[in-house]
């Protein structure tokens, strides 16, 4: 009767197994939303010299030109995350490029990237080269980071020290030194745990109502729905949970500890109140960088930027000015 029962055991285990393995075949998995060809008015596709296809958007000064900005945004987000900061830095004579990272945005969802800092440092610096190319631009550039684009600003500094006339760190995502584990890495990449992963995705935290969720804790306040859309039109161009699935298997972060050149200027932003990435953290950052200006956002969460434009504009502009003064 034992055996019986065991061998049962087996059967039932051997179906659930095979149910694992094949289900998230069979269940739609990804947006059904072509790439659109001119995302906004502004919108610009350059192809880095490895064939990756990055979107960004170009604010041309609208005062006599006084320096050049990338903006990088951080972790789901887009060009969007700095809609009511670009156009405010264009007007104090600034040329500025807001940027989506691969697999984010309306950049490349292709297949077979490998998302590591080193590589988006050498797309982002590539695409930049075009541009200072076709707008007849210097070569040095204030690089800004939000959270996880934090620490791509801080590789686009280790790997072009000489271009890179000072960073804007906000919120940053730095602090931490993460061992990616291979094994994890490859299960995501390679089994069906990854395709479990894009269901998740596609109904779980892309759907309005979780997305609003996340993104409220953010913010520290209720995202509106024009917010959670505006993040989540790009999510739903096909390929992006596939896109996703392998920037979560490749990508690594970045550590303050790793940064070559703490000497580099930084303009170090953080919100009083960011729950995702305390600003006790901030501390680290102060040891290792040796030349900060220091902005506290009293009373904001994760994305300054986005919740309090106003002050944050404010903010950056005078600590702006105290390097133009310098």
């Amino acid at each position: 009767m034992i055996k019986i029962i065991f061998k049962w055991i087996k059967r039932v285990l051997l179906v659930l197994l095979l149910v694992f393995i094949t289900l998230p075949y069979f269940i739609p998995r990804d947006g059904n939303q072509e790439m659109p060809s001119q995302p906004f008015d502004n919108s610009l596709f350059v192809n880095t010299s490895q064939g990756v296809s990055i979107h960004a958007r170009i604010y041309e000064p609208t005062q006599p030109m006084i320096g050049q900005i990338m903006l990088v945004h951080g972790l789901g987000g887009s060009t969007f995350s700095y809609e009511e900061n670009a156009p405010f830095l264009a007007s104090l004579g600034y040329f500025v490029v807001t940027v989506d990272l691969p697999a984010f945005g309306f950049s490349s969802k292709q297949r077979g990237l490998i998302h590591s800092q080193s590589n988006r440092a050498m797309w982002l610096w590539d695409i930049l080269k075009q541009i200072e190319v076709f707008n007849t631009l210097d070569s040095k550039w204030i690089i800004g980071g939000h959270s996880m684009g934090g620490s791509v600003a801080l590789a686009m500094n280790n790997a072009q020290p000489l271009k890179t006339q000072g960073l804007i760190l906000i919120d940053p995502a730095i602090t931490n030194d993460v061992e990616r584990n291979p094994v994890l890495s490859w299960v995501v990449k390679s089994t069906p745990v990854g395709e479990w992963l894009r269901v998740f995705l596609t109904y779980g935290l892309l759907n309005n109502d979780s997305f609003q969720s996340s993104l409220s804790s953010a913010y520290g306040v209720e995202a509106t729905e024009q917010q959670v859309e505006a993040y989540l039109r790009p999510l739903r161009v096909k390929g992006s949970t596939q896109a996703l699935r392998e920037f979560f298997a490749t990508a690594q972060g970045l550590s303050v500890n790793e940064w070559l050149y703490p000497q580099t200027p930084v303009i170090l932003i953080w919100g009083e109140e960011d729950e995702w990435i305390p600003i006790s953290n901030k501390d680290e950052v102060l040891e290792i960088a040796s030349n900060v200006i220091d902005i506290v956002l009293e009373n904001e969460g994760h994305n300054p930027m986005e919740t309090n434009p106003s002050l944050f504009n404010e903010r950056l502009a005078s600590a702006l000015s105290q390097w133009a003064n310098e």
